[in-house]
C-alpha cells in the first residue's frame, strides 16, 4: 500500500511502458520531412501515433497499433517515427495539409501559428468546414 501511496507503483508502470515502447520502435526507421510548400503546424499535443489503413487514418492509437508517429518540431521539419526508411524526404503540399489537419484535430485547446505565416487562414477555414475541434 505504501508503494501505491508514494507513487512507486505508478513510476514502475511508467518505466516498464517506456522500456516496452523503446524496444518496439528501436528497429523502425526515422525520417525527417520538409514541406514542399507551406509549413507544419504545431498543436498542443504535437506527437501523434497514427494508424493508416486504406484511406482511413486514426490518431492517438497505442504505439504498437500505429503505422507511424509524427512530430512537427518546427515550421519546416517534421519527424516521422516508424517510417519505412531513415533519411530526409519532402512532404507534398497535400501531405502538409493532411498532417496540419491532424494537428488541428488532435489539439486539446491550441494550435500554434507563427505570426505572418499565413496559417491562420488555413486553420480558420478548416474549422469553419466542420473539423472536430470546431464543435468543442
Amino acid at each position: 500500500m505504501a508503494n501505491f501511496e508514494n507513487g512507486a507503483d505508478f513510476r514502475a508502470r511508467i518505466e516498464d511502458t517506456f522500456a516496452k515502447a523503446k524496444e518496439m520502435i528501436s528497429g523502425a526507421g526515422l525520417e525527417i520531412l520538409v514541406p514542399a510548400v507551406g509549413e507544419f503546424l504545431l498543436g498542443d499535443i504535437p506527437a501523434l501515433a497514427i494508424r493508416q489503413s486504406g484511406s482511413r487514418t486514426v490518431f492517438n492509437v497505442a504505439i504498437g497499433d500505429s503505422t507511424a508517429i509524427v512530430l512537427p518540431f518546427g515550421p519546416k521539419h517534421l519527424l516521422v517515427g516508424r517510417a519505412p526508411r531513415n533519411g530526409m524526404g519532402i512532404a507534398t503540399e497535400e501531405a502538409v495539409g493532411f498532417l496540419n489537419r491532424l494537428q488541428i484535430e488532435a489539439a486539446q485547446q491550441r494550435v500554434y501559428i507563427r505570426p505572418n505565416s499565413g496559417q491562420e487562414a488555413f486553420v480558420r477555414s478548416y474549422l469553419k468546414q466542420g473539423g472536430r475541434s470546431a464543435r468543442r
